[in-house]
C-alpha cells in the first residue's frame, strides 16, 4: 500500500492502485504528489475569479491575492465603495460581520451584517444588535415531553432542569427507570412488584397476610 507513505502533500488525498497511487489534489495544488502550486494568477485571468478594474494580481502558496487599484475595493477589486473600513465592525454591525453590498436601497447602508447566532436586526438598521428569542420559536429548543422551562438570554438561551423521574440537560430528558434501584423504593421483605411508569413508578400491592402500601 503505497499510500502508508503518505506520498501526497499539501492537503492532497492518496487513492492506492495496483503498484502505484493517486494523490487527489485540493484546488490551489497540482502535480502528481500535490507538490506544485498553482497560479491562480494565470489560470483566472479573464475570469470572474481573477483580479479586476487594473488590479495586481499576486500569487502565493496555496493562494493568491488582489492589490486594487483606486477607489476600488473587495477581494476580486470589484467594489466602489468600502463602508464597512468607516468605523470598526462592533459599531457598524454589533453582534455580525460587515460584508460590502454593490447596490443600496436611497436611505439604506451601502453594507449589509451577517448576525452571529442568537442576533438578527430589524428594519432599515443591518445592525445585529436585536437579541432572538429562541423560547418563542415555533420550533421548541428545550424538551416538550416532559415540558421544561426555556430561559431565553442575551444571544443565546438556557433549558432549565428535567423534572423528578426524568434525567437529562433539560434540552431532552429521558425517564429514569426507579424500579432498577433498590426495587424502586417498593418494600423488599417481601417483596412487592414494581412497575416504571413515564416520570415515576407503582408499587404493586402487599401479598396476602400483610397490609400497607
Amino acid at each position: 500500500n503505497e499510500c502508508e507513505s503518505n506520498p501526497c502533500r499539501n492537503g492532497g488525498t492518496c487513492i492506492d492502485t495496483f503498484n502505484g497511487f493517486i494523490c487527489k489534489c485540493l484546488d490551489t495544488w497540482e502535480g502528481v504528489t500535490c507538490e506544485t502550486d498553482v497560479n491562480e494568477c494565470i489560470r483566472f485571468v479573464g475570469t470572474d475569479l481573477g483580479c479586476q478594474n487594473g488590479a495586481t494580481c499576486t500569487n502565493t502558496p496555496g493562494s493568491y491575492s488582489c492589490r486594487c487599484t483606486q477607489n476600488w475595493f473587495g477581494i476580486h477589486c470589484t467594489e466602489q465603495h468600502d463602508d464597512c473600513s468607516s468605523a470598526s465592525n462592533e459599531a457598524l454591525c454589533g453582534h455580525g460581520t460587515c460584508i460590502n453590498q454593490q447596490r443600496s436601497i436611497a436611505g439604506v447602508p451601502n453594507y449589509r451584517c451577517i448576525c452571529e447566532q442568537g442576533w438578527t436586526s430589524v428594519g432599515h438598521n443591518p445592525s445585529c444588535n436585536v437579541d432572538v428569542d429562541e423560547c418563542r420559536d415555533t420550533r421548541p429548543h428545550c424538551s416538550m415531553s416532559p415540558a421544561v422551562t426555556c430561559i431565553n438570554l442575551p444571544g443565546t438561551f438556557h433549558c432549565g432542569p428535567c423534572p423528578p423521574g426524568y434525567t437529562g440537560n433539560g434540552y431532552y430528558c429521558n425517564d429514569i427507570n426507579e424500579c432498577e434501584i433498590n426495587n424502586g423504593g417498593c418494600s423488599q421483605a417481601p417483596r412487592v412488584q414494581c412497575t416504571n411508569t413515564i416520570g415515576s413508578r407503582i408499587c404493586g400491592a402487599c401479598p396476602p397476610g400483610y397490609n400497607g402500601n
